[in-house]
């Protein structure tokens, strides 16, 4: 296991060099490390226990249409600041998106697949009734 943490923690950093080197990224290294750190997320959930945080019914409207109009400029403008975003208010987006479209936009941002992602956002005025 400390093997493969070694080479997981080498693949993450040899991809953030050719990021900041603006190198050609191997698709399949970007997928591979997405998917690992999918499953490490997930195990980590399951371990502690880590339930939806917000309901639809508990969503700041406000608050959630600043957060997806943020999103959608990122993701438009091909910024990697569209994954760091999804990620600080991942459980805002899971209530708004719902746990299936959440999933899914989630691996889309996490290998760089804005275009992909952009669609399971919500219509921007019917984002939030």
């Amino acid at each position: 296991r400390e093997c493969l943490n070694f080479s997981l923690s080498k693949q993450a950093s040899d991809l953030m060099a050719a990021l900041r080197e603006h190198r050609t990224l191997p698709s399949g290294s970007v997928i591979f490390l997405a998917n690992e750190l999918e499953q490490l997320i997930d195990g980590l959930r399951k371990a502690l226990g880590a339930a939806d945080d917000l309901s639809q019914a508990d969503v700041d409207t406000g608050r959630a249409g600043e957060v997806l109009a943020r999103l959608r400029q990122l993701l438009e403008t091909g910024s990697l600041g569209a994954a760091d975003l999804a990620r600080s208010e991942e459980a805002l987006l899971r209530a708004v998106l719902g746990q299936e479209r959440w999933r899914g936009f989630q691996r889309y941002v996490n290998t760089f697949s804005f275009e992909k992602a952009m669609p399971l956002l919500p219509p921007q005025q019917v984002a939030l009734r």
